[in-house]
Parts: structure tokens; C-alpha cells; sequence
């Protein structure tokens, strides 16, 4: 027996926790039985016992208080059904738990003393050796790290974006192998990132092996500070960097801070955050590949514009050889103009642009700190430097690629591809709309048809909570959440169409088994959907400000009522709601938001379904289909319902008429319904509007908008809203579903659409439990199956022409012949 992907809280040996420990791992024979037991100092914290159970997904820490910044060592005994049985050993460390544990004082430097970036330091001898060293940081706006001289860690662009009012993160940093007997520098560099302003709360807790602590901590002793090279920074303008101001020293010991040399003492900050310090738990934003330019076009003057293949996030790296004070600048945006130069109208108000101005000194290289841009075409304008390389760096929030999906079709597997590289590039620290303009906000009406592709494609078991979090600082008294969050602009209360509140919560429970999520936000999700159903009109929404956004035929005479889109959502949220308080074990509230379902149900059907036309609200598309994916159509007259829908769709030439909500249930409920081949019909369509045409454009990531022009007032080519088509490649292409009372991926149901226009599928997810894979082909012999089942799962066979069964643990392969298929549709 093996035990292997050992992880607290989602993460392998994880530093500053500041929650209790949920463990997890896998092992490769089926568990009867284990036993976990924590210890600090040699001494046990939480024993286990022998539990007999072969669950090993969200298993909780049940014993003693934790102790703030404390090393805790894990032990886990597994004993296999073979009678085997495997031990694995792995460790967790605590952060900074109450608020009497942070010692210094928040401290800053007057905006009109320093310029845009802001270089902070403080000295400490160490006479002895070290065992541990923590460095905990709360660097708003944006921070780096510096051990004498070094940047410490891959991390960018920290910490993740949040509240400062509500919440404010820290990082912790490792810092033991740093230090060294003698002189020892603590720099930080500060930028302004998302929240404009330089603060700094910083601690450094050092345990040495004789056993004394010491701790250093901003407020006390000699912190520095001064103006650093970056002469401007922000996250949309971009980066001014002055090389010729740059000072190498500035975090070594050699470098002795004066007065005369424009260092000045670090002052309180008269108006620190108000938000609750919390440990950083979302991935880290990292360098997660680095990409060359396909082509490069002079267009005259002297500018070169260079095409990186792809749009993405990130900057570009450069290096440049030149004379003192000679400059290179990068524009940055997501096509080009007729005459081949860069066009940015869709970037607004934002400049997105960095300037690097030469020091002279040889060959020089620079990459931006603290912005970072959405881009495909770099226009590079040199003034004195020569530009000798360039290339683009992908950045992101770095978390697992979890999904994998292939087929036949070359414009499907282009279209995972985009979807894929569209919500990598929106995940940076929050999951925005857009990496490019003057926008970047995290709007929850997207996020409610983008989670359907989001958790196929990635792992975001961590990223997920922290989204919660971020919506759960926007909710007032009386249960408003905001149409954004971080909350920087739209409204209070947002569109009723926000149900990805609930949906994150329930995909924590059904994809991740993380129970402890949705108990912490239970109460908030039940005050917002409370809320939406007292300011109903009898179960009827009153207000909507987007509905179905972004319609492909915006001439269209007849529209869906946003009212109906938003009452629907309204019946989905209490739907959603009574999922929760069944995994919550809440059997009153269990029973409540079923008779609010029920009354709900009814009172959309009495105001919007037409019973003689068999149709909803002015029968479009989005309507009925929001109708069959919600079960608010009578069974009996489904089929009917969906008829209406293809009769629109083949009358539109194969061309979806739904905007960005109404999409989702188009591709969910009409495969449901047997018309999965008129999809991929549908979806591969290359006339104007549609997932096709974005193909024979050229796109690499997915649009906000159907037009192929550049447009200012609203057009992003890098927008995840119209993605979730992904997850229906993964749920009916590939057949991966999660059944409705799955817990952390241990039950699905297998029951991929072996389509006309396809001659294979591959698909596979890692979830906690392990990858499952679901492919096909089609064969002279019929369709051949092959199917992975990972230990702890079952998994129900749901395939035309074969038998249904329960699967357990194992591999599979079978063949149905056209014969069997053709006699289990007849």
C-alpha cells in the first residue's frame, strides 16, 4: 500500500494556516481504516484513533487549540483491504492567529514624499544559528520580498486582491536558509497595486536552536525607507522604470542607510486597514510559462511590433543595450491596426504601456514588478537603446491544470483551448472579466455560467473559498451582496442573476468534499437568497440590471424579459439553497426552501409559461432553455419545449440567439434533450455570431463581444463569460459528470454522447480522489470505450447500447456496436 498527494487545506505542508487542518490523500489500494496524529514539540495535539473508514478526502482536525506560528507534524497510518497497510509523514505550520500576535504598527510614507515605488529596509545581527525564521508580510499595495540583497520566492504581484476595509492578506515567508551569522538585511519593495497606496505591516519571528525568539517588527528599531527606481506603477497604466536611479545595494548590508543618501525613518500610518489580517490562502501568482514572438512588422518610424501567437496576461522582458537615459517603450494590446501598429481603442482609459529608461551600463534586462497587462502584440518604440530580445511572460495565479479534453474536431479542440487560456488569464488573485482595460473587476453575473468550465479545466479547490470570502465582504445588514467583488463599483443589491454565491459554495462541497467552506458561508449564502425572496413580488423579481448580457442579435424585435431571467435565477437560488442546508444536516431550512421551491415553480409558470404554445416568456431561446435546465417545465411537456428551441436555431441558420446566461442552459438542456449533434452543428458555425466565427477570426481566447471589430466602449478579446461551452465538452462530449449528491468527486455518472460529427473523444479530470477518464472512438467494430475509475469513487454507466452498471475502482473497456446503439434508441 501507498499513500501519496498528501495535502492540508489543499495544500502539501502548507505555512500559516490560519484555519483548522482539513487533511487529504490518495492511496493505491482501497482504505479500510487510518489513523492521523498531530504533534507540536514532540507533544500531541490531536490523535485520531483508528477510525474505520476508507474515506480520505476532508478529513478534520479535532484537537487541541492551535498556537499561533508553531511547526505541527502530521502522522498517518492508512491500512489497505489487503491487510497492508503504508505510513506517510508531513508537517503544517500555523501563521499569525489573533490579532495580539502582530507586534508592530502599520506604517507608510506620505504620497508626496516618495516617488511611485517605495524600497523599505531595516538591519539585525545574528550571532547564533538559526532553526527558524519566519518573515510575515502585509505589503499593500503590492510587495516583493528581499533577504540580503535577493528576492525571496516566485511569487507576484502580492498579495491577492481583497478588501483592506474587510479583509487584508499577508504572506509568510520562509526565510531560515536566508540568514546567516552576522549582518542580516529585511527589504521590501512596495508598489501600488490594486488598492493604490503603500502600507506595511511586517514581522520577522526567528527561533534560534538554543531556544530563544526574537522578533523584529515594523513600529520599533530602525526601519527604513525610500523612493526606489519605479518612477511610476500601477495596475493599469503600466511601469515607469528608471535604471539610471537603480541602486543594487539597497537590500545588502553593505548599503548603510542615511539621511544624506534620501533614506528617511518609516512613520505610522495615520490611516492604516481596518480589514481582518488573514493568511493568504489562493494560489500564488506566479511565471507560469514564457512564449517568443511568432512574427515582427516595422511600421515605420522606428517601431516594431511583435506578435506573440496568443493573447495572454503578463509583460514582456526585454533586454536592451544603449546609452545613459535612452528609453525603450512597450504598448501593449490585443490586435493591430490596418497599417500594422498596435491597436489599443479597447483599452480606454488605461495606458497600458511600460517605459524602461537605460542606466547605460552594458547589456541591461528588465521585466515590470508591480502591474501586469492583457496583450497578444507588443509595439516596441526605441530612443536611444537597441532592443536585442523580447519575450512575453505568462502570468497568472498559479493553480493546477486539472482537465484535459480532445477530439476529433479541429475547432473544438481549439475552441478548449481558448477556453482554457481565457480563464487562466482572468485568475490573478481574483477572477476578473478581462487582463487588458480600464476594467478588471470581478463581476458575479459572469462567474455564474463561467464556473461550468472553470472547475473541468482547474484545479481551484483554493481558489474557490477565497472568491467566497471576497463576496462575503460585500454583504450588508439586510443580505445585499454587490455586483462586484472585491466591491469597486455597479451596485447593491446585485443582479439576481449572481447565483454563482451558492454555486461556488456547492462546487467546494461536490468537486472538493470541502464541508468547512460552505458551513463557514452557510448563513450569508441563506441571508442574500432571503433577501431576494422578500423583495419578490410573490416570487417574481422585480429589478434586474444585465439579465441574459451581450445578446448575438441585439436587433432582434422580441427579447427575454430580464424580469423572467431574474426570477428564474431567484427559483435557482432557492433551489441551490436547499442543496446546502442538506449538506449542512439543516432540516428546517431543508424543508423551508422546499415549499419556497415549490411555491417559486408555480409562480413562474402561471406568469410566463404559455401551456397552448408550449413555450416560455416570448419563447426564445434563453427563456425555454433557462425553463428545461431549471425543472421549472412540466415533464411531460419538455420535449415540445425543446423542439422550439431547435426550430429557432435552425431558423437562425444554427446560430445560438442567448446571451451570456442564457448560453449555459442552451448547451446543458438541449443535450439533455437529444440534439447534441445540432450543437456542435451550432457551436463550429463560422458565419457571424458565434463560437465558430471567433475561430475563423483567429482568436486564441474567448470575446466578450460577437464582433470581430475593435470597439471602445465594451470589447474585450479575452473575456471568460462565453466559456462555459468547455464544461459541456467535458459533461457530454467526454460524459464526465458529477452525480447530485457527490462529495469531493466520489460519485459520478459516466454517460458520454458518442455524436455523429466525431470520431473520438478524450477527456479525463485529476479530481481529489484521482483522474477519471472517459474516451471514445469509433471503430469499423462500433464505438470502443475506454474508462479509468480512481480508488473511492462510483461511478454510474449511463451509454446507449451498453449495459448500465456501477463502476467501481478500475479500468474499462468495451465496444457497443451500431446494432446495440441503433436497438437501445429504438
Amino acid at each position: 500500500m501507498k499513500i501519496y498527494d498528501f495535502t492540508t487545506c489543499f495544500i502539501n505542508n502548507p505555512v500559516a494556516l490560519d484555519c483548522l487542518p482539513v487533511f487529504g490523500y490518495k492511496t493505491d489500494c482501497e482504505q479500510t481504516s487510518y489513523k492521523i496524529t498531530v504533534t507540536r514539540g514532540g507533544e500531541t495535539a490531536y490523535d485520531s484513533g483508528v477510525v474505520n473508514c476508507g474515506e480520505t478526502v476532508g478529513i478534520r482536525y479535532d484537537g487541541k487549540p492551535l498556537i499561533s506560528d508553531s511547526l505541527y507534524e502530521v502522522f498517518l497510518t492508512a491500512y489497505g483491504a489487503d491487510g497492508s497497510a503504508a505510513q506517510y509523514a508531513a508537517s503544517f505550520e500555523t501563521g499569525l492567529l489573533n490579532a495580539s500576535d502582530w507586534k508592530g504598527v502599520w506604517v507608510n510614507m506620505p504620497a508626496n514624499f516618495v516617488g511611485s515605488s517605495l524600497l523599505v529596509r531595516t538591519d539585525f545581527n545574528i550571532e547564533k544559528e538559526v532553526r527558524r525564521a519566519r518573515c510575515f508580510v502585509a505589503g499593500l499595495g503590492w510587495h516583493e520580498l528581499y533577504v540580503n540583497g535577493a528576492k525571496h520566492g516566485k511569487a507576484l504581484l502580492s498579495p491577492a486582491f481583497s478588501d483592506p476595509g474587510k479583509r487584508v492578506l499577508y504572506n509568510t515567508y520562509d526565510v531560515t536558509e536566508n540568514l546567516c551569522i552576522g549582518d542580516n538585511v529585511i527589504g521590501i519593495m512596495l508598489g501600488n497595486g490594486w488598492v493604490g497606496q503603500k502600507v506595511l505591516l511586517c514581522q520577522i519571528n526567528i527561533e534560534f536552536k538554543d531556544g530563544e525568539k526574537r522578533e523584529y517588527h515594523t513600529g520599533e528599531g530602525c526601519w527604513w525607507a525610500r523612493g526606489g527606481e519605479i518612477e511610476e506603477n500601477s495596475v493599469y497604466g503600466g511601469e515607469v522604470y528608471n535604471a539610471v536611479k537603480a541602486d543594487k545595494l539597497w537590500a545588502m548590508p553593505q548599503e548603510r542607510p542615511r539621511w544624506e543618501s534620501g533614506w528617511m525613518y518609516l512613520l505610522r500610518a495615520l490611516n492604516p486597514p481596518a480589514g481582518k489580517l488573514v493568511s493568504g490562502y489562493i494560489n500564488d501568482t506566479e511565471k507560469c510559462g514564457e512564449f517568443f514572438p511568432v512574427s515582427q512588422t516595422s511600421v515605420g518610424g522606428g517601431k516594431i511590433v511583435y506578435d506573440f501567437g496568443r493573447n495572454m496576461s503578463g509583460w514582456c522582458r526585454i533586454r536592451v543595450k544603449g546609452k545613459r537615459g535612452g528609453k525603450v517603450t512597450l504598448y501593449y494590446g490585443e490586435d493591430v491596426c490596418a497599417d500594422g501598429s498596435v491597436n489599443r481603442l479597447n483599452l480606454r482609459l488605461a495606458d497600458c504601456r511600460d517605459v524602461y529608461i537605460a542606466s547605460g551600463d552594458g547589456i541591461e534586462e528588465y521585466a515590470p514588478r508591480f502591474t501586469y497587462h492583457g496583450f497578444r502584440y507588443v509595439q516596441a518604440e526605441c530612443d536611444g537603446v537597441e532592443l536585442i530580445s523580447i519575450s512575453a511572460e505568462h502570468i497568472h495565479t498559479n493553480v493546477r491544470v486539472s482537465g484535459r479534453f480532445e477530439c476529433s474536431s479541429d475547432i473544438l479542440n481549439r475552441l478548449h483551448n481558448m477556453a482554457v487560456l481565457t480563464e487562466l488569464n482572468n485568475l490573478q488573485g481574483v477572477m476578473t472579466d478581462c487582463p487588458q482595460r480600464d476594467e478588471r473587476f470581478m463581476w458575479l453575473n459572469d462567474l455564474s455560467s463561467r464556473i461550468f468550465q472553470s472547475v473541468y479545466n482547474l484545479g481551484m479547490e483554493r481558489a474557490l473559498p477565497k472568491v467566497l470570502d471576497d463576496i462575503s465582504d460585500t454583504i450588508d445588514d439586510e443580505g445585499r451582496i454587490t455586483d462586484t467583488a472585491p466591491y469597486l463599483t455597479a451596485r447593491r443589491p446585485a443582479d439576481p442573476v449572481c447565483v454563482c454565491y451558492l454555486l461556488f459554495a456547492l462546487r467546494c462541497y461536490e468537486w472538493y468534499g470541502d464541508i468547512t467552506t460552505v458551513q463557514k458561508h452557510y448563513g450569508k449564502l441563506k441571508k442574500w437568497t432571503d433577501f431576494l425572496i422578500k423583495h419578490s413580488d410573490g416570487y417574481l423579481m422585480n429589478y434586474f440590471y444585465y439579465g441574459d448580457w451581450v445578446l448575438p442579435f441585439v436587433n432582434d424585435s422580441v427579447h427575454t424579459d430580464n424580469l423572467f431571467v431574474s426570477s428564474a435565477y431567484l427559483y435557482w437560488h432557492i433551489v441551490s439553497m436547499k442543496k446546502l442546508a442538506h449538506i449542512c444536516g439543516n432540516d428546517a431550512d431543508y424543508a423551508y426552501y422546499e415549499s419556497e421551491r415549490e411555491k417559486a415553480r408555480i409562480a413562474l409558470n402561471v406568469r410566463y409559461y404559455n401551456a397552448d404554445k408550449k413555450y416560455y416568456d416570448c419563447n426564445t431561446q434563453t427563456a425555454n432553455a433557462i425553463a428545461l435546465s431549471l425543472g421549472l417545465a412540466p415533464e411531460g411537456d419538455r420535449a415540445e419545449i425543446a423542439s422550439n428551441i431547435i426550430r429557432d436555431i435552425k431558423a437562425r441558420n444554427y446560430h445560438s440567439a442567448c446571451g451570456n446566461q442564457g448560453y449555459r442552459h442552451l448547451f446543458w438542456t438541449m443535450s439533455d434533450m437529444g440534439y447534441a449533434d445540432d450543437l456542435i452543428k451550432m457551436i463550429e458555425n463560422p458565419e457571424y455570431p458565434g463560437w465558430g466565427y471567433m475561430v475563423a477570426c483567429g482568436a486564441t481566447t474567448v470575446w466578450e463581444r460577437w464582433e470581430k471589430e475593435m470597439q471602445c466602449e465594451m470589447h474585450s478579446f479575452n473575456h471568460p463569460m462565453f466559456s462555459a461551452y468547455d464544461g459541456w465538452f467535458y459533461e457530454y462530449l467526454g460524459g464526465i459528470k458529477l452525480a447530485e449528491d457527490s462529495c469531493g468527486a466520489d460519485k459520478l455518472i459516466i454517460a458520454p454522447i458518442a455524436v455523429n460529427s466525431l470520431s473520438y473523444v478524450k477527456s479525463s479530470i485529476d479530481t481529489v480522489r484521482g483522474k477519471v477518464v472517459s474516451d471514445w472512438k469509433k471503430t469499423s467494430n462500433g464505438t470502443e470505450y475506454h474508462i479509468e475509475i480512481p480508488l473511492g469513487v462510483t461511478a454510474e454507466l449511463k451509454i446507449a447500447g451498453a449495459e448500465k452498471q456501477t463502476l467501481l475502482h478500475g479500468t474499462y473497456d468495451f465496444t457497443v456496436s451500431q446494432a446495440q446503439r441503433a436497438d437501445k434508441a429504438g
